[in-house]
């Protein structure tokens, strides 16, 4: 037999087993063929046709948002209803920070050892244990003269008073604590007047020690929660067949219905409590977030079912993956043949690294620590939201109803924003496009809020929440999503890192500076100089976009050239063995 016929032969015997293959695919793990004729007809669910295996996401998000929303304005209620005073209760709301480290640890250990459901059982143990051993401590250290749950119709006027201060998702300042005191100084319906009464009193005692630990252990708990919903999200996405998509948006967008049915149901249970002289009204709060955390541990577990990090996990459902697998049959037979034939050694494998070495690899990559350092400035931004918006609107003379009005206009802005993020984020030109635009509207907000003196125009301005904060986190949320490709084993510690970074650390900057600046300037000054630090990010990310993109283009041109170069000289090699043969 020839040689060209031999070669002949093995080209069909390879392209036969490449054959094989192939339907092993299809047949495994459905017809690609139909789906990608569905892709190309432009065959579509519609907006209303529910996609039943992100169902857990969205109640993941409801449930937690539910539970924050409503647990954080009033816990500092209770606080004070078992005999803490003000400047108590603002040390344990500050201090009670801590705990987010919490989201860092958890996050690590779920992806060090792969046991993510594990931790997630374990955080909602922790939470329940610290949740329910509060209202028993009240009764064993709490003030008798303060700790009473007054008539339900005091109750309920006082709650109607103290309700509108809803506290945004994913955010726990001091800002909020300060606002519920405040309104706590407009009214002596608290039986004994327990302000007046504990400044008597020595302060930082027993029950504030223990308190503190608790409050603390709460928060420790509470931090793993908003990044194993956002990674199992991501994930799930990832793994998304092509013809069903899941939207990170559109899951999240559940969230802000959750905050207003939390901060809801809360109230009804301070409002209904039964009365008594042994506890506040204020107790009841922990059995609404008790009921919370069990609903949030059951969707988070069906979320994770089924779900790894593995870097080969690959679902069924994940088309993509299956194309490109079919795709590269050709190349890896190839491939065997010609290491059959040349007789050339296998090139060594390389070892692939480990956790921590990826995990700091990621991190000290120039363009994650410069989102980092954008995400640090956006929660800088985002402060001024919860922590300012109300006292600013109160020296304007707003009503009751105006601050509720002002917190629903930003609450509706973020859920059409998160409806249509993906849209918005591929119309402004990619994830960086989108977060530098977002920084844009931080400008415009509060450069508004530093010049109007009416209410009714802030619950106006405040409409660009959907284009300021709400817009970042989707835009940072999809780049991790997409910069994780190929750290899919550290997704949830670098979206740990992301909280930390965004809603404690940046939160915890931008209230301590610009507290100082409203009470020494004001707060038009403090909103104008925090829409000008805006404006100025916004132009350092359009320069960093700048940069990137011709640094892509140098890349794409350099690969390009050596493919080239490496294709001519593997002709050239094979041109050579034939004439020598």
């Amino acid at each position: 037999m020839s040689k060209e016929q031999s070669q002949d032969s093995l080209d069909i015997q390879s392209k036969i087993m490449m054959d094989d293959e192939k339907m092993k695919l299809v047949s495994r793990n459905g017809n690609v063929e139909t789906i990608n004729n569905n892709k190309r007809s432009g065959a579509q669910y519609k907006w209303y046709d529910v996609n039943r295996r992100a169902l857990p996401s969205k109640c993941a998000y409801f449930v937690m948002n539910a539970r924050r929303v409503g647990f954080k304005p009033n816990v500092a209620l209770f606080l004070i209803g078992i005999g803490l005073d003000k400047a108590e209760t603002g040390f344990i709301s500050g201090l009670g920070m801590i705990g987010m480290l919490g989201g860092l640890c958890w996050g690590y250990i779920a992806d060090r050892w792969q046991c993510h459901r594990a931790v997630i059982l374990a955080t909602c143990l922790l939470s329940l244990f610290a949740i329910t051993s509060q209202p028993f401590i009240g009764l064993s250290y709490g003030d008798p003269e303060t700790n009473k749950c007054p008539v339900a119709g005091e109750a309920s006027r006082m709650n109607g008073q103290l309700s509108i201060n809803l506290s945004f998702p994913n955010n726990v300042t001091t800002g909020d604590t300060e606002l519920s005191l405040n309104f706590i100084n407009d009214t002596s319906i608290l039986p004994g007047n327990p302000i007046a009464h504990n400044k008597k009193k020595s302060r930082y005692g027993t029950l504030f020690v223990v308190m503190l630990i608790i409050y603390t252990t709460v928060t420790f708990a509470e931090a793993g929660g908003f990044p194993f919903v956002d990674s199992g999200t991501l994930r799930r996405s990832q793994l998304a067949a092509i013809d069903r998509p899941i939207d990170y948006g559109r899951q999240r967008m559940f969230g802000s219905l959750g905050a207003a049915f939390g901060i809801t149901t809360t109230n009804l249970a301070v409002d209904y409590f039964p009365p008594n002289n042994y506890i506040t009204c204020y107790a009841g709060i922990f059995l609404v977030y008790a009921s919370y955390t069990c609903l949030c541990c059951l969707f988070l577990l069906l979320l994770y079912r089924g779900l790894t990090f593995n870097r080969e996990n690959k679902s069924p459902e994940c088309v993509e993956c299956l194309n490109k697998d079919s795709d590269q049959l050709s190349t890896n037979s190839q491939d065997e043949h010609n290491n059959n034939n040349d007789n050339e050694p296998d090139l060594p494998v390389k070892e692939k690294p480990t956790l921590n070495k990826l995990l700091l690899n990621t991190l000290l990559r120039y363009d994650m620590l410069f989102f980092y350092l954008t995400t640090l400035v956006s929660g800088m931004e985002y402060s001024q939201i919860t922590g300012f918006t109300y006292p600013y609107l109160k020296e304007m003379g707003a009503t009751s109803i105006q601050l509720t009005m002002s917190t629903c206009a930003s609450c509706l802005a973020s859920f059409i924003s998160y409806f249509y993020c993906k849209k918005v984020i591929k119309f402004l030109g990619g994830n960086w496009n989108a977060i530098t635009f977002s920084f844009a509207g931080y400008f415009i907000r509060y450069i508004s809020f530093g010049f109007v003196e009416n209410p009714w125009l802030a619950v106006l301005i405040n409409l660009t929440h959907g284009v300021s904060a709400t817009l970042f986190n989707a835009a940072a949320m999809n780049h991790l999503k997409e910069s994780s490709r190929k750290t899919i084993p550290i997704m949830t510690t670098l979206i740990s890192i992301f909280n930390i970074v965004h809603f404690s650390l940046g939160t915890i900057i931008g209230s301590s500076i610009c507290g100082v600046v409203y009470e020494t300037y004001g707060g038009p000054a403090m909103y104008k100089g925090t829409g000008l630090l805006a404006l100025a990010w916004s132009i350092i990310s359009a320069f960093y976009v700048v940069i990137k993109r011709r640094r892509n283009r140098k890349s794409e041109t350099i690969a390009s050239d050596i493919g080239e170069r490496l294709s001519v000289k593997k002709e050239q090699n094979k041109t050579n063995r034939y004439s020598i043969v």
